[in-house]
């Protein structure tokens, strides 16, 4: 479980709502929809692996702030 920590939830969450996360000139976040899915995708196969993987990611989840909860209501 420890692949999903707080800061990378974080950072996938901004990466979902086209949020650059390095700092630069170059653009890491190409095309909004398909860096959307592939956030959903990932999120889906960790908590796919197993009940407390599902229950540490709601955990993680539900501490960001509520202006970063983006993900589709019932994901």
């Amino acid at each position: 479980m420890s692949q999903l920590t707080p800061a990378k939830l974080e950072q996938l969450a901004g990466r979902h709502a086209g949020v650059e996360w390095v700092k630069g000139q170059l653009k890491q976040l190409d095309f909004a929809e398909a860096e959307r899915a592939d956030v959903l995708r990932g999120l889906k196969t960790y908590i796919a692996q197993g009940p407390e993987h599902a229950a540490h990611f709601k955990m993680l989840y539900q501490k960001l702030p509520k202006e970063k909860q983006l993900l589709p209501e019932g994901f």
